[in-house]
């Protein structure tokens, strides 16, 4: 798991932020995963 923050400024007053989270399974749960959509 990973967790990715970003903040857009002007003037130092905050316009827009975001936070990203993603996970990357192991092979075999991303296999499981194509399985199951496929079915």
């Amino acid at each position: 798991m990973a967790v990715f923050t970003a903040r857009i400024e002007h003037d130092q007053k905050p316009m827009a932020s975001c936070q990203l989270n993603v996970y990357v399974p192991s092979e075999e749960k991303l296999e499981q995963m194509k399985i199951r959509t496929q079915q």
